[in-house]
């Protein structure tokens, strides 16, 4: 212990250990103390050639020390490669000189003391120096360093909140878009557009989707970044702001999008696997639906028209031919069935929006009211036929019956003419004209049979005007030859009336001349008996013959 009294008497020894004591007090206690003084110079000191500092006495003697402090704090006041430890008072004059001149340390030891007898103290008391002009730059030189750090951590950080949070928002957006893209049914309604729905959906996956992955990816390591610097810096807990999320957050939102990505997918295979096989179906029930239609639009032309045949035969043959139609029609319709069976399946496919259902339905409907009409229009047409060949059938007898009272109706009027006109009233008898006579009135009854058939003639000449266009003038002729036969027939009789009256007065007249003829006959006899007497000239003769003459021509004979 130290008294006043010491000071006083220049206690020499008290004194010194006083000021050993307020140096290690206030000098050295920035240093920590000895020990700490000695740690700073050492790590002051670390890699110089020559210098190993492990006290203060010997590893100071050849001056390196003091100038590799100078050199490591002020390294444009020395050059310390160019010193040597071999000129220990040179070095030591060295540092002193430039630490007293150029950093304002003084010079709190001789060179040759320090090489010949280090003295701790004096060297502890003599570095602290050094420690407070260093450690004081460098404590502002940490600080600023430090200010510096931590401006570039915060830059830093910030950067990388940046990054993240737009690098999160941007995954986390993409993952909710896509969410809603792959929860959205697929409005496709061909396989083209199935197919291009589906490289859309690899390119997403090979091209889109790895580029934000990426991003993401990097964004999870700026995060764990984030984080591990900012609880080494002692700085508050990362909380994302600005639209970002926790990577948590982002993993769950992309588990879901992924999961729903991976459902699209398999619905766009399914879709793509239906439509296909909806495809080969539509392709098959339209090559059926096309022979079809061709065949029920050619019947239903067919059907529409008027009947053409017109004679029995080719009306049976037409009949015939549609019975060939009820078999067909029979086969058609078991297509028919198929096509529905078809139409069926593919409208299953139709559920996922295949465009060719609603075509193969529409197309299904049109085929079955055209079957239905088909075969309503062959009804009709049947029952035309049938009409038809009924109408030809009755026609064909009424042709065959007109053709035979034709044939009748034209004999007898031949027969009734050649009669007729072989009743002459030249050079026959009463009686024979009589015969005649009665003949002509029993023809009226032949006359009567011939007006029935003309009459009934008519009527089937009307009927069968189709097939027989000149019945009706042929009928006409008929009836005219029948008025001709009437009218010789009148004629004949009244000729034939006269003849007899003629003739009556004929037998008259030649009975009275008979008679005549025959009292002429006596008269003559008696004459002649006298005539014959005349004799003598011829003219005497002559005069005779008239005189007898005259007598009778007198007598009125």
């Amino acid at each position: 212990n130290i008294g006043s009294s010491d000071i006083l008497n220049g206690n020499e020894k008290l004194v010194l250990g006083l000021i050993w004591t307020i140096i290690l007090r206030f000098e050295v206690a920035d240093a920590e103390g000895k020990q700490g003084l000695l740690l700073w110079v050492q790590r002051s000191t670390k890699g110089y050639a020559g210098v190993n500092v492990t006290n203060f006495t010997s590893s100071f003697k050849d001056g390196l020390a003091f100038n590799a402090l100078i050199h490591r704090y002020r390294p444009d006041l020395l050059e310390f490669n160019s010193l040597s430890g071999d000129g220990a008072v040179e070095n030591c004059e060295n540092a002193f000189n430039i630490a007293e001149k150029d950093l304002g340390i003084a010079r709190l030891l001789d060179a040759e003391d320090v090489v010949d007898v280090p003295d701790e103290k004096s060297i502890v008391a003599y570095v602290s120096q050094f420690f407070k002009k260093f450690a004081g730059e460098a404590k502002y030189e940490a600080m600023s360093t430090a200010i510096k750090n931590a401006v570039e951590v915060s830059k830093r950080h910030d950067d990388w909140i940046l990054q993240y949070n737009e690098g999160t928002r941007e995954a986390l957006s993409f993952a909710e878009e896509n969410k809603k893209k792959f929860t959205t049914v697929d409005q496709s309604s061909t396989t083209e557009e199935v197919g291009n729905a589906l490289d859309s959906f690899t390119a997403f996956v090979k091209e889109v989707k790895p580029t934000v992955q990426a991003k993401r990816a990097e964004c999870d390591g700026v995060y764990a970044a984030l984080v591990s610097s900012k609880r080494n810096n002692k700085r508050p807990e990362f909380v994302p702001t600005d639209g970002g999320c926790l990577p948590q957050v982002v993993a769950a939102a992309w588990d879901e999008m992924e999961a729903l990505e991976q459902a699209y997918e398999r619905k766009l295979l399914d879709k793509y696997l239906s439509f296909q096989r909806a495809d080969r179906k539509v392709a098959k029930f339209n090559t059926k639906a096309s022979t079809l239609d061709s065949w029920f639009d050619d019947q239903l032309k067919l059907f529409s028209a008027e009947v053409t045949a017109h004679s029995v035969q080719e009306l049976e043959a037409q009949l015939e031919l549609q019975r060939g139609f009820e078999n067909r029609i029979g086969l058609y319709k078991m297509t028919m069935t198929e096509l529905l069976t078809i139409k069926n399946e593919v409208e299953a496919a139709a559920l996922s929006g295949h465009a060719g259902a609603q075509s193969v339905a529409t197309e299904y409907d049109s085929l079955e009211k055209k079957m239905t009409e088909t075969v309503e229009r062959e009804s009709e047409y049947r029952q035309k036929l049938e009409s038809a060949l009924s109408e030809e059938q009755m026609l064909v007898a009424l042709e065959k019956e007109y053709i035979m009272k034709v044939d009748k109706c034209e004999f007898n009027l031949n027969e009734l003419l050649d009669k007729v006109t072989t009743f002459d009233s030249v050079g026959v008898s009463v009686s024979d004209i009589q015969m005649m006579l009665e003949e002509i009135k029993k023809m009226p009854d032949d006359v009567n049979s011939c007006e029935t058939m003309v009459s009934e003639l008519t009527s089937l000449s009307k009927s069968i005007s189709k097939k027989q266009p000149d019945a009706e003038s042929h009928v006409l002729s008929l009836q005219q030859r029948l008025e001709s036969v009437s009218t010789v027939l009148a004629d004949k009789e009244s000729v034939l009336g006269n003849a007899l009256q003629d003739e009556e007065r004929k037998d008259v007249l030649k009975q009275e001349f008979a008679k005549q003829a025959n009292d002429f006959h006596s008269y003559c006899s008696e004459k002649g008996k006298g005539l014959s007497e005349v004799s003598g000239e011829l003219e005497a003769q002559l005069q005779q013959v008239n005189s007898a003459r005259d007598a009778v021509v007198a007598q009125g004979k």
